[in-house]
């Protein structure tokens, strides 16, 4: 592969997507929370003179030709993404943004024993909600979206969420229209100037962009109003000393590469809203295939059992004594896929891939979902087979063909790769440690269909959690 690509984003008033071509086959309810909790930081936090932060513990362009790689679409997927004054933009404004985030998110990816501490925290108060509900049913989505809000949220803004908190509620209302409506099909799409006339989802989704950006924008002024180059607890900080120092070094970028304050909130942003969604859906996804396939869970059990008891928690260094969980987590981004579509990306010079020519400017989608799915690469790609991710010993294999990109591939691959295996595997071993997840009496099994958007969402259900008795792999 040769083609060099930079992301774009078809669609509405930037542009409109073309047809698509094929590549050659191989291309490819109720319960406490506990530990401390803080609440956003604030300007009174810090001194005067250094304003340090007192040290405190976390709670947990014109239209341009498309390719599309590779082969069919996924199930329900309109033409478009786009949408005008959604919640993305062309690549060339974006660039320092994913420039400038490289560098603190490594700084906060070498903290590796905070996340896990942070995740571990969240699967801990996550089993206490479920031992509260007393085997009732619940419906666990807003559960898992919480969690996960909880873990990034600590490693953005340094703060954390309890149930029913008002914050967390509006941030979960304007998540699921921004979800919900970029990925409808529309003619806004096809005829950027309809945006100029009434339209109800247009309109929504402009109002769920507007109460995301009033919260960064808090979030923000309270950082830099209490930020301190020498006291780094968070993202934000993080990106506020990497402007700082650019600042104070004199450094002379070409117009439009420097780092502004609106490049840092929508880098936050997008860590912020990526990291929670995708994560959170493929966790649903999990859980629904574990109800679909009640065998797979059991084993999942026995290898808890076998390898760790019912009372030591399972910890990160415990991924490869845990083969068959990381399987079953590596089939369900095989099947479900967190994203069908990658993020477009638009090529910088003329360049190939395989037989395929990719003129500069051309608009490249890989679809993710084709290639999970390729007959030619996988044996009955359409069943949910774990053991597809393991060799004749039951060891973990991490990538049976070269056709498995859950993340994506290249210097453009997923930022939040490495938190999201961390928290797929803390929460999911947490949970079933201690719990079996059963379908609630004369409830049906939730659809495996999914619904296209942003990202393959799963539809809601319910779940009954059953405690574990020692012994025994299942209830």
């Amino acid at each position: 592969m040769t083609a060099a690509a930079a992301p774009c984003f078809p669609g509405g008033a930037g542009g409109a997507t073309a047809s698509c071509c094929a590549p050659p086959r191989g291309a490819g309810p109720t319960g406490p929370r506990t530990g401390p909790c803080r609440s956003p930081p604030g300007p009174g936090r810090r001194s005067r003179r250094c304003r340090a932060r007192t040290p405190t513990m976390p709670c947990p362009a014109p239209p341009a030709p498309c390719t599309c790689l590779a082969g069919p679409p996924p199930p329900s997927m309109p033409r478009n993404e786009g949408r005008p004054g959604g919640t993305t933009a062309p690549s060339s404004p974006r660039r320092p943004g994913r420039a400038g985030a490289r560098s603190p998110a490594a700084h906060l990816g070498a903290a590796g024993a905070l996340q896990h501490l942070l995740v571990c925290r969240e699967a801990e108060g996550l089993c206490e909600v479920l031992a509260a509900t007393q085997g009732a049913p619940l419906a666990l989505a807003p559960e898992l979206t919480r969690a996960v809000t909880n873990v990034v949220c600590a490693l953005c803004f340094n703060s954390c969420y309890r149930r029913g908190d008002p914050e967390f509620e509006t941030m979960l209302q304007y998540s699921q229209g921004i979800v919900d409506t970029v990925g409808k099909e529309s003619l806004v799409d096809i005829f950027p100037w309809l945006q100029y006339f009434p339209n109800k989802d247009l309109a929504w989704l402009r109002q769920c962009i507007k109460a995301r950006d009033e919260l960064l924008q808090r979030k923000f002024t309270q950082h830099k109003e209490a930020f301190c180059s020498d006291s780094v607890s968070d993202l934000m900080d993080a990106l506020l000393r990497a402007k700082f120092n650019m600042e104070n070094n004199n450094s002379r970028l070409d117009p439009g590469l420097e780092l502004t304050d609106d490049h840092l909130l929508m880098t936050v942003g997008d860590i912020f809203g990526a990291g929670v969604e995708t994560t959170t859906t493929t966790l649903k996804w999990a859980i629904i295939y574990m109800l679909h396939y009640p065998e797979v869970q059991r084993k999942i059990q026995e290898e808890l059992d076998q390898q760790l008891g019912l009372e030591r928690r399972p910890q990160l260094s415990d991924r490869q004594r845990l083969p068959y969980l990381e399987a079953t987590i590596s089939e369900v981004l095989r099947i479900r896929p967190i994203a069908p579509l990658l993020i477009p990306h638009v090529a910088l010079v003329d360049s190939s891939i395989g037989e395929y020519v990719i003129p500069k400017g051309a608009h490249v989608i890989v679809n993710v979902w084709a290639i999970h799915h390729d007959r030619d690469e996988w044996d009955k790609p359409e069943e949910f087979n774990p053991g597809r991710f393991l060799d004749e010993r039951g060891q973990r294999i991490y990538s049976p063909t070269t056709s498995y990109m859950p993340f994506g591939l290249g210097v453009r691959a997923c930022l939040g790769e490495v938190l999201a295996k961390m928290e797929l595997f803390l929460l999911l071993s947490w949970i079933l440690q201690r719990f079996t997840l059963e379908l609630p009496a004369h409830h049906p099994l939730p659809s495996l269909e999914g619904k296209f958007g942003i990202v393959l969402q799963a539809t809601g259900f319910d779940i009954k959690a059953v405690p574990r008795e020692p012994g025994r792999a299942g209830p």
